[in-house]
């Protein structure tokens, strides 16, 4: 009769432990999971900024070697032999 309550809270005991670990783990899953999500957003402040900068730089380079606005095409001269 004692090995059976024994055994019954040792079950019972076992239950429970695994039913928290894995929450746990859930827990330290969803942290790094944050941690990442951070990091990413960080990379794409970062990337947006540098595509803002490059489309500055690309505007700059129209500005000079293209005075006008309107960019008329030059006549294609070909070279015969």
């Amino acid at each position: 009769m004692k090995i059976k309550r024994i055994a019954t809270i040792l079950l019972s005991c076992l239950c429970c432990l695994l039913l928290v670990f894995p929450a746990m783990a859930t827990k330290s899953g969803l942290e790094d999971a944050k941690k990442k999500k951070c990091a990413l957003q960080e990379e794409m402040k970062r990337a947006e900024a540098t595509v803002r900068n490059l489309e500055n730089l690309k505007g700059d380079a129209v500005a000079r070697f293209m005075p006008n606005s309107l960019c008329i095409p030059r006549p294609k001269i070909f070279l015969l032999r």
